[in-house]
């Protein structure tokens, strides 16, 4: 077949066409430094490079990531280092205020360490662009009312405790709702209603805690004697044969004293003579007087039968809400059962709140409290802060606030010891001298206790405080002490009879008083006309040198605690720099495959150049020679 000069042209010029673009190719891989610019070029190698491509943009990422972790990790163990450094300083007051020079001036030292609080709640507030390090998820976003994680002088909570006691009415279902949930029906003492609502805590997220029930009554006590029929407490009768007036020899006192298993009520007198009755628990207090009882005691103002209730306190963490059936009771007028069978009926002047309004079924808490030392946490309680370091995987960069600071009790502690050097608020004491007989009377001189100051026949005063009602209520009860019929055990039942505290004589014969709650209860000694402190010594001075030395101990534990949290820190901060190293070492291997994948190699880009320019140029003779024959053979 013969080939034709137009086949013989178009071969030449395909030829050269493939050559230059072979040329064209390589001078844009070698001015680009990319060996591909479309999928076309090479799709596999293009595949794998835009998958590596995206690979080194997530790690360039994470590499932020680490680098922002490791920026909160490392404010937060400084602000740890900073507290414990509060903490050593405080241990420091704590030890010269034991020294007997410094004693009177102990007072003086508490400013010293309200100021290492103030800056204890500062560092845990610490911020990083604008994000609190301790508030676990809660990380910005905080209101007014809760300004920050940690607010110094507020309650714990949302809390709502009316000033008005329980109603006698029981709770009946349906007439109460928290959070939308229904509480169930409960009896009418204030005991039996907190039951109720502790059913259903886990739904509602509210919680009840009672204070209990007080009786004062309206005068002194007068002269007489009670016969069965004149003062009946909780369905018990009180017999006492005489009475002197303001009840000196305390006969009234240690006749309803020595009923309190049965009745559940301790008795004392306030500084004026006048009765006083509390009930230990949450039950309600029901006094029956005659008009003989009611002449000497005067406790229900009148002959009759009166009821006392115990208040409710509603807790939550966050804000929550009450809903009360209504009652048309006419003329517009709505009474709030629900609500009435808490004592939080009335509106703002009875819960506090000042959106409450009477009479429309509804009390929303949404008020955080005053309550002066204590220290609230706003922050996430749950939640760990964490860094993503891989589509699944993260590292837990910051600890919440609860954990980190609260649980440790470093601001109690530091609050405690302000109490213990402003010389109140003791949570437990332990006698400094010991008995060796618990049964022999005092006046039989075998107790074993110093012969002075000798106890003589008298009474002394323990004040309890409540911290859990806001503000916190004190309770004065009178401890009388008559020598010739009481003994180091009846002194002791008498003081484990008051409502929050807790006394025993241990097996070594030393006095142990304690608050049953310390978080709640607090206690302190005054008064003291029958010398029963100062000869056991649990006076307010031991009381404040046990609260010192207790101060000392505290302070060593808050500060293991936060060594711990130091180096977990530590270990994360660890952690954040092997990952850091682990990421700079996989960039540099995911680059270098990227390079093979996608960069151009200059050497061989340009030996292959070469290559095909003399390809060109070759062909370019080749093909000038052979159309010349092609042409002379046509003519």
């Amino acid at each position: 077949m013969r080939t034709t000069l137009n086949t013989q042209f178009s071969q030449v010029q395909s030829n050269l066409n493939r050559i230059s673009s072979e040329i064209n190719k390589i001078n844009s891989q070698i001015s680009s430094g990319r060996q591909m610019s479309k999928l076309s070029d090479n799709p596999t190698s293009l595949v794998s490079a835009l998958g590596m491509r995206t690979t080194v943009v997530e790690i360039a990422q994470y590499q932020e990531n680490l680098i922002h972790g490791g920026s909160l990790i490392s404010a937060a163990e400084n602000a740890l280092r900073q507290i414990k450094d509060q903490v050593l300083e405080a241990k420091t007051l704590a030890i010269a205020a034991q020294t007997p020079v410094v004693a009177p001036n102990r007072h003086l030292m508490a400013p010293q360490v309200a100021n290492l609080l103030d800056q204890a709640v500062t560092l845990a507030n610490t911020e990083i662009a604008g994000k609190y390090i301790f508030g676990g998820y809660r990380t910005s976003g905080y209101s007014e009312a809760e300004p920050a994680p940690f607010i110094h002088d507020h309650i714990d909570g949302y809390r709502l405790n009316g000033v008005a006691p329980t109603a006698s009415a029981p709770l009946n279902d349906g007439e109460l709702k928290i959070n939308g949930i229904g509480v169930p029906a409960a009896g009418d003492s204030a005991a039996a209603k907190a039951a109720a609502i502790n059913n259903v805590a886990g739904q509602t997220g509210v919680t009840a805690e009672v204070t209990p029930a007080l009786v004062q009554a309206k005068a002194p006590v007068t002269a007489g004697a009670l016969s069965a029929g004149d003062l009946i407490i909780n369905g018990i009768p009180i017999v006492v044969p005489a009475i002197q007036p303001l009840d000196s020899d305390n006969a009234l006192i240690e006749a309803i004293n020595a009923k309190q298993a049965d009745t559940g009520v301790s008795a004392s007198r306030d500084k004026s003579g006048s009765l006083v009755l509390k009930a230990v628990d949450g039950r309600n207090i029901e006094v029956e007087t005659s008009a003989n009882g009611e002449a000497i005691t005067h406790l229900n103002g009148a002959a009759g039968t009166e009821t006392s209730y115990g208040r409710l306190e509603l807790l939550a963490n966050r804000t929550f809400m009450l809903e009360s059936s209504l009652v048309d009771v006419g003329g517009g007028i709505f009474e709030e059962p629900g609500l009435m069978a808490l004592g939080l009926d009335g509106g703002s002047a009875v819960t506090g709140e000042p959106t409450d309004t009477a009479g429309d079924g509804k009390i929303s808490a949404l008020t955080i409290a005053d309550l002066d030392g204590n220290v609230r946490y706003a922050g996430d309680r749950d939640g760990v802060l964490e860094i993503k370091v891989g589509k699944v995987e993260r590292i837990a960069v910051s600890q919440n606030g609860q954990v980190a600071l609260k649980n440790t009790q470093v601001f109690s502690a530091l609050q405690d010891l302000e109490d213990a050097l402003l010389g109140k608020n003791f949570t437990e004491v332990t006698s400094l001298n010991a008995v060796t007989d618990r049964t022999a009377t005092f006046a039989s001189g075998a107790t074993g206790l110093p012969a002075e100051p000798a106890i003589a026949n008298g009474s002394f005063t323990v004040s309890v405080v409540d911290h859990d009602h806001v503000p916190p209520e004190t309770f004065d009860a009178v401890i009388p002490v008559d020598i010739n019929t009481d003994s180091p055990d009846t002194i002791a039942a008498k003081l484990d009879g008051i409502p929050g505290l807790k006394a025993a004589w241990n097996v070594d014969g030393y006095l142990e008083v304690t608050s049953s709650e310390p978080d709640r209860y607090t206690f302190s000694t005054s008064d003291d006309s029958s010398n029963f402190t100062e000869a056991v010594r649990i006076n307010n001075e031991d009381l404040q040198v046990h609260a010192l030395n207790k101060s000392i101990g505290d302070l060593d534990l808050v500060m293991e605690e936060l060594t711990t949290h130091i180096s977990d820190f530590g270990a994360r901060g660890n952690r954040i720099d092997v990952q850091s190293q682990i990421f700079t070492n996989l960039d540099l291997a995911v680059q270098e495959n990227l390079s093979d994948k996608q960069d151009t190699d200059l050497l061989k880009a340009i030996t292959e150049l070469q290559a095909a320019e003399n390809a060109y140029q070759a062909a370019l003779a080749s093909a000038s020679r052979v159309m010349q024959m092609s042409l002379l053979d046509y003519l």
